[in-house]
């Protein structure tokens, strides 16, 4: 065991982050919990807990089981350990592959008073961990990792094969690495998805079936989660109230926490708490899991009201699955990162102006033959013109930029897109992400209002000519 410790793993391996802290950090208090003399059977903890804070590990692309289980032994069992009275029954320090299977054994959790494994291994995954907050530091619950399994509940098995990436289904860019090159499903995949699993189902119901998807990967399901509310709300607009409720409703505040902590989780809870008042019982959670700044104090009988995320930056800043140095360099230029747990890697110019670009990959011809006859035109505008421009638009794609193209490497700093609309003027990128934001208040938020780009439109003098709070989408 010990020649084990000194081969550690790969950086990638590794790549996990702990969550809410990094489990290693100065001063981190460590401790069992008190034996209690009829123990709880099955296989979730005995949390009185299930309403106290449990730690989580988020999973980085490539990382492992088996590293994941390397860090847990460096930073919290063999810290715990070495405290130990010598006759301790938690004295014995596991090997990281027996540890591995434990962790797979123990990581259920409870959703709507359902218990549930987390059955999946890839990126975006949060894996919960033997731990719990208490008064006095974090409870590691060693009895349920002591005995080792026999077999492994996940699939495929994350001991040996490392987490992969998050494609889609999506609409945005997909990932782009120097190894390979996949094209994101369109939209409609997306649509058809949600469509089935709604299928004449009860908001409740729907939410009900996302809701422990949504905590054991956030990233993963966060754009059906926000498709289910939108389809739900088409259909009338108190389906997507009772949706937003009930998705809250389904998680603990410390769950609530942890998907506020995630970018996934923290679109979702955004977009549910957009839906909700101050007189719905679920609005105080989702505010204080967000972190929204308060705007009037609670007085009375009235409660308090908040500032939307759009208005004040919230406490909490989410954050993206962990990458590894080699996952976000290429060519010794810093290209890669991460976007609703979808990996993005980008190529790099130097012509011209250096920076990194994606000429991406979604070809205007195939988009213009699938979408084009739906674009509106003006009134009276003659067929053989319209046809003579959308082979233009189609023919520059492949030298200027496909549908989906990202260049940084660009006096305009960035512009996005075959038309590669700019953003260092205001009737251009900035007019696009307008009409984005009016169109899909929801998929803005997501994608945009999330990361605090924010949009007002201004008169003639340069003064705000739209409230404050109407930007962002709610």
């Amino acid at each position: 065991m010990e020649a084990e410790r000194l081969a550690k793993l790969s950086e990638a391996e590794r790549n996990v982050r702990f969550w809410p802290v990094e489990l290693n950090e100065p001063g981190l208090v460590l401790g069992l919990p008190p034996a209690t003399p009829n123990p709880p059977q099955g296989s979730g903890l005995p949390f009185g807990a299930a309403a106290e804070t449990r730690a989580h590990a988020l999973v980085g692309p490539q990382a492992t089981m088996t590293g994941l289980a390397e860090r847990f032994l460096e930073t919290v069992i063999v810290p715990l350990t070495a405290k130990l009275p010598a006759d301790s029954s938690f004295k014995a320090v596991p090997d990281r592959s027996s540890l591995a299977r434990a962790l797979a054994q123990v990581c259920a959790t409870t959703v709507s008073a359902q218990e549930r494994y987390v059955l999946e291994w890839r990126t975006g995954t949060l894996f919960p961990l033997p731990m719990q907050r208490s008064a006095t530091g974090w409870l590691v619950f060693l009895d349920k990792i002591q005995q080792v399994p026999a077999g492994n509940l996940l699939v495929p098995d994350p001991t040996t094969v490392p987490a992969g990436d998050l494609v889609g289904p999506t609409a945005i860019t997909p990932v782009r690495v120097p190894e390979r090159e996949a094209r994101p499903e369109p939209p409609s995949a997306l649509t058809a998805q949600v469509t089935a699993l709604i299928g004449g189902k009860t908001p409740e119901q729907v939410a009900t079936a996302l809701a422990h998807d949504l905590l054991d990967n956030p990233y993963a399901t966060c754009l059906r989660v926000v498709e289910a509310l939108i389809q739900l709300e088409a259909h009338a607009a108190a389906d997507g109230r009772k949706f937003a409720a009930a998705m809250v409703a389904a998680m603990l505040p410390p769950q609530l926490s942890a998907l506020a902590a995630t970018t996934g989780g923290n679109a979702v809870l955004r977009r549910c708490w957009a839906r909700l008042t101050s007189a719905d019982p679920m609005f105080e959670p989702a505010s204080q899991a967000l972190g929204l700044v308060v705007r009037t104090p609670a007085q009375g009988t009235t409660r308090r009201e908040y500032f939307t995320p759009q208005q004040r930056r919230p406490a909490v800043v989410p954050i993206e699955p962990p990458l590894t140095k080699d996952q976000t360099t290429v060519n010794g230029h810093v290209v890669g990162g991460v976007a609703l747990g979808r990996r993005q890697t980008y190529e790099w110019t130097d012509a011209f102006w250096p920076g990194p670009f994606s000429p991406g990959v979604v070809a205007v011809r195939v988009f213009d033959a699938e979408h084009g006859a739906g674009v509106p035109w003006p009134t009276g505008a003659r067929p053989d013109l319209i046809a003579a421009r959308r082979h233009v638009v189609a023919t520059i794609g492949p030298i200027e930029g496909q549908i989906d193209a990202v260049r940084l490497a660009d006096t305009a700093l960035l512009s996005i897109g075959t038309q590669q609309w700019s953003f260092h003027v205001d009737n251009e990128g900035t007019v696009l992400l307008e009409h984005f934001r009016r169109w899909a208040p929801d998929h803005y938020d997501v994608f945009f209002g999330m990361y605090d780009l924010g949009l007002a439109v201004c008169d003639a003098t340069g003064r705000i000519s739209v409230d404050e709070s109407s930007a962002g989408g709610g």
